[in-house]
């Protein structure tokens, strides 16, 4: 089978698994299109695994703060944030930078999505991590 079938049918564990064994010049290849270090990518790759497991699991995690925090690049667009990865907004952030990176999906989505998330003072939003600007962001309003 090959490879590009294979990963249809990986879990985001087995995909991280695949991606640590991979010989180091295809590591540096993969994290080189998301704008990362090999090491950055392997730690963001662990991080989402934990996300998505969580998510796939029903766990709360509007306020969870993660045990684990993900090595992050020189990137100014995640600077304003650097200090809550280990919360759910900073783990969106990921995901946002990789949508934008990498082209994956139109770069409003997760931002719209988020939009849609009541607002209300028992639980706001502020209580995943993000700021209150985060609309305001550089990576939350599309630009690249």
């Amino acid at each position: 089978m090959p490879i590009w079938a294979a990963v249809e049918i990986m879990d985001w564990g087995m995909l991280s698994h695949l991606y640590e064994m991979s010989p180091d010049i295809v590591r540096d290849r993969i994290a080189d299109q998301c704008a990362l270090r090999s090491p950055q990518l392997r730690s963001w790759l662990k991080s989402l695994n934990i996300v998505r497991n969580c998510a796939a699991h029903h766990a709360r995690m509007f306020n969870r703060v993660y045990g684990f925090k993900p090595k992050l690049n020189n990137d100014q667009r995640l600077v304003p944030v650097a200090g809550v990865m280990n919360r759910a907004f900073g783990q969106l952030t990921l995901i946002q930078y990789l949508h934008c990176q990498l082209d994956l999906s139109p770069a409003k989505r997760l931002p719209d999505l988020l939009d849609t998330y009541p607002h209300n003072d028992i639980v706001p939003l502020t209580r995943t991590g993000a700021p209150e600007d985060w609309a305001d962001l550089a990576l939350w309003t599309h630009k690249r």
